[in-house]
């Protein structure tokens, strides 16, 4: 899966939510959520919300669904990175989200097995094109790599400067780990 487009995602700040629009004006609002019942395994759920009270249907373009399985993906790769002894299971709610899950994982398999083992919930491990009426429980889990450090998290402040009539751009950075520009 190629994607050409930046996504602009919003996050709560220790990553437990990731949230972004699509369709027409940004009609819709699809919500990732972390919770955990378990030590060290996240479920990871889709929510949709629609922004405005318009009696018109939600239309996704070929674009808008690219973009949904993108910004999944993504949200747990930014995860995982400020997370990584955390596995993040892909629980299906209903049949859609089964499918997109699916989707995801076999859309983007061969880039995902290089930094996660992929495995199905009770069976040793991930088959992309199995047919199975029920729907599995996926789970993704950082592989160890002494090379790779977890992403450095940087929250943007923009305000106003009163004293001098200037817009402040501010770089937040977690201590100990820098930003980079």
């Amino acid at each position: 899966m190629s994607f050409d487009k930046c996504i602009c995602l919003q996050a709560q700040p220790d990553f437990s939510a990731f949230w972004f629009t699509l369709g027409i004006r940004g009609a819709v609002l699809m919500e990732m959520r972390f919770t955990s019942e378990l030590p060290n395994v996240f479920d990871l759920t889709l929510e949709r919300r629609y922004v405005f009270e318009d009696p018109h249907p939600a239309f996704f373009n070929e674009q808008d669904i690219d973009t949904l399985l993108y910004a999944v993906v993504q949200a747990i790769e930014l995860y995982t990175g400020k997370y990584p002894d955390r596995s993040v299971r892909c629980k299906a709610g209903d049949q859609i989200q089964s499918t997109i899950f699916r989707i995801i994982l076999r859309a983007n398999q061969e880039v995902l097995t290089t930094i996660f083992s992929i495995d199905e919930e009770d069976t040793e491990r991930f088959r992309p094109f199995s047919r199975k009426p029920d729907s599995p429980t996926f789970l993704l889990k950082r592989k160890p790599d002494p090379q790779r450090s977890p992403h450095p998290i940087q929250h943007t402040l923009n305000t106003y400067s009163q004293l001098f009539g200037r817009p402040v751009f501010i770089r937040l950075c977690e201590q100990n780990q820098g930003c980079k520009n």
